[in-house]
């Protein structure tokens, strides 16, 4: 449902006194009117939530949903082993696609630097959510200082750089956490599985700015509900997104699906996808990286009361069980030892020795 603005003329007619000149005054109005437009094709973004549902439904259910879970699950795998058998194949198809969308280009000069204008806007978001945005949310709940934080990922931060998967990453990102940040492992084994495979915000913002290119290239002007339908698409279109490189592209059609923009020009921006994808792969990790960081700030005190407590039981409880057995200790014994700690043969074989007794 959208808001357009209608106008009306209304028209007056005053009269003077003598009734010989008359004069004719004309008032404009304007007032919102409410209307809907029904648009073809499928509703995405009202599947992706019926698919989030469904899911958590499935999993609160327990075993009575095991079935249903099974089914899925062996169906992905189905999935996975066809794509597996399509990317064997994927070089040579890129490169059609490539070519075929570059002889259709009518105006070469203006199309390259539409799409350099567009690397510059994502690069550019990016850098403001690294440098501004993440570090902001990190200082105003820790009270830290970001950059000594991100000193302590450099490592992870270029290995992002270079595999462009979270997933290959993952380890290094474990390291420097656990090392170099002083991470509680039971944060860090927590959340980077999960941040690695739902927290997407460099692939989101990504994704948007994309579906707006494709869009000004087609001379599709979007309004405010749009925008909004195409960054809430985007967003939960990034949370399927796998942690491998250039995943991006596959949860891409969703968001040009959702908002009937034409998927053919994805082919277009597979050319810089690679450049782009390290990136935003590297954004992915940081902000993996600030949310274990504000996850460990917020428990803190709960993992070292829950510590605290844990020792404190240990302490209290009895030694139970058998004691361990040391033969021949040299506190029990008053003859000559070597520098092993054992007794030398005449003091082992002679008869008036203590022979050290064996404890249980």
């Amino acid at each position: 449902m959208f808001l357009r603005r209608e106008k009306t003329e209304i028209e007056k007619l005053s009269e003077s006194s003598n009734y010989t000149n008359s004069t004719e005054i004309r008032n404009t109005t304007s007032e919102m009117v409410r209307y809907t437009v029904m648009k073809p094709g499928s509703n995405i973004l009202g599947l992706i939530t019926f698919c989030t549902a469904f899911g958590i439904i499935c999993g609160q259910l327990g075993p009575e949903g095991d079935v249903m879970v099974r089914f899925f699950v062996i169906l992905n795998e189905i999935i996975m082993r066809i794509v597996v058998i399509v990317m064997w194949y994927s070089p040579i198809g890129i490169m059609s696609l490539i070519m075929g969308k570059v002889l259709e280009i009518p105006n070469m000069a203006e199309t390259m630097q539409q799409l350099g204008l567009y690397m510059v806007t994502v690069i550019l978001g990016l850098i403001i959510h690294a440098c501004f945005t993440l570090p902001f949310i990190y200082f105003a709940i820790t009270r830290k200082n970001p950059l000594v934080f991100f000193k302590g990922m450099l490592q992870a931060w270029v290995t992002a750089l270079g595999t462009a998967s979270s997933a290959a990453t993952l380890p290094v990102t474990f390291k420097c956490l656990e090392e170099n940040n002083h991470i509680d492992k039971r944060v860090t084994r927590f959340v980077l599985p999960v941040g690695a495979t739902v927290n997407m915000d460099g692939t989101a913002l990504y994704e948007a700015v994309a579906a707006l290119f494709i869009a000004q290239m087609n001379g599709f002007n979007f309004n405010i509900g749009e925008i909004i339908v195409v960054s809430l698409t985007a967003t939960a279109a990034s949370i399927g997104a796998a942690s491998v490189p250039s995943a991006g592209l596959v949860t891409m059609l969703l968001v040009l699906t959702a908002v009937g923009l034409p998927t053919k020009d994805i082919s277009m921006i597979v050319a810089v996808d690679w450049f782009l994808d390290r990136i935003r792969t590297s954004i992915n990790v940081l902000g993996d990286a600030y949310g274990a960081g504000i996850v460990y700030h917020l428990s803190k005190a709960e993992l070292d009361k829950y510590d605290a407590q844990h020792a404190n039981i240990e302490l209290m409880e009895p030694h139970s069980g058998p004691r361990k057995m040391s033969i021949m200790s040299p506190s029990r014994s008053t003859g000559p030892y070597t520098h092993a700690g054992y007794p030398t043969q005449q003091n082992a074989i002679s008869p008036q020795s203590n022979n050290p007794e064996t404890e249980i």
